[in-house]
């Protein structure tokens, strides 16, 4: 939902293709289901859909 040209899962393929950004811990926020394939295909790290709490977001990088 990027635009025509490029979807989410695109821009993810890209990051995943470039040897530079292939290993980031990638999070989405999606007003989408989650679509269980390709987060697994693309090792996404949490898939959040909207609406979901905003300390849903804080409690990914408290350590």
């Amino acid at each position: 939902m990027l635009g025509e040209e490029m979807s989410g899962w695109d821009l993810v393929r890209a990051l995943r293709e470039r040897e530079h950004t292939k290993e980031i811990p990638i999070i989405i926020s999606s007003a989408l289901d989650e679509v269980k394939e390709m987060v697994d295909q693309f090792q996404i790290k949490k898939y959040l859909t909207k609406p979901y709490p905003p300390e849903e977001i804080s409690k990914l990088f408290v350590k």
